[in-house]
């Protein structure tokens, strides 16, 4: 019976490091142990009955998979102060725009379009850097599966919110090129990497919100869409004003780049090592 007890509760600690909530695995330890004593009337062993039992209720990846699906998404901190930080910059932005719109110094049109790019392109770059949070955080242990989701789902969300407002600004650029340059397109890297951003917010919603992915891979790729935002804009802008190729300018593209892909690697290494952690 000891040795029972100790196989239950090392089928409890599998779970829980899946991220399996207290009230769930209450739940499913009673459902475990009613299996588990109608077997042993039967006349199995007991180390037999509990493996019947847990694979009727199926492995603890699985389990938490499934909980995580039905469960309500949970609120992760830095999700909600990132939302608020973005919502004070774009009112900032529209201040500072605003003065020079009544000063003259920019047309209703250009204002509008370095608004809305500006914050769209800012989202992205937020998108990143809660990815980057998250990478962090695991390092003290994952969140819940109901975080996770949480977050995921936020993060859809924002690239969203990105997406709608680089294609507004787009449109706007586009009618201010025609009215100054006498074309919409006149392959700027600013507008090709403005598309590059635009259809990458797309389709991480779309991974996202169809569940293509795994939550905790689609936060990661935050930090693929934040590289591929920093190229769009500081990178193009350098291309623009042939800046690209000179030492300092390169260095600081070359070092912001790899600390994406550390983070990214490191994301990636750190969900291994949980899982592995977990199903030992």
């Amino acid at each position: 019976m000891a040795d029972l007890e100790r196989l239950i509760e090392a089928w409890r600690r599998s779970l829980a490091a899946f991220g399996v909530g207290p009230d769930e695995l209450a739940e499913l330890e009673s459902h475990l142990r009613d299996d588990v004593d109608r077997l042993r009337r039967e006349g199995i062993s007991d180390e037999r009955a509990l493996e019947q039992a847990t694979a009727r209720l199926g492995p603890p990846q699985a389990l938490a998979a499934e909980f995580a699906r039905t469960a309500a998404p949970a609120r992760w901190l830095p999700l909600p102060v990132t939302a608020g930080a973005l919502g004070v910059l774009a009112l900032l932005l529209a201040g500072v725009l605003l003065d020079r719109l009544l000063t003259g110094r920019v047309s209703v049109l250009l204002a509008a379009h370095l608004l809305t790019v500006t914050v769209g392109y800012s989202t992205t770059l937020a998108v990143g850097v809660l990815a980057a949070a998250y990478v962090l955080r695991r390092t003290q242990g994952d969140l819940s599966p109901g975080q996770t989701h949480g977050l995921a789902r936020g993060l859809a969300v924002l690239n969203g919110a990105a997406g709608a407002l680089t294609a507004i600004g787009f449109v706007l650029g586009g009618v201010w090129a025609q009215e100054h340059l006498g074309r919409f397109w006149t392959w700027d890297p600013r507008e090709i990497g403005a598309v590059c951003v635009l259809a990458w917010d797309v389709l991480l919603c779309v991974l996202i919100l169809r569940r293509l992915c795994a939550d905790s891979l689609a936060v990661l790729l935050g930090l693929a869409g934040s590289a591929l935002t920093y190229l769009a804009w500081f990178g193009a802008v350098s291309l623009s004003a042939g800046t690209y190729g000179r030492g300092s300018v390169a260095a600081a593209h070359t070092v912001v780049l790899l600390v994406h892909v550390v983070f990214f690697c490191a994301g990636l290494v750190q969900a291994r090592r949980l899982a592995r952690g977990a199903t030992a």
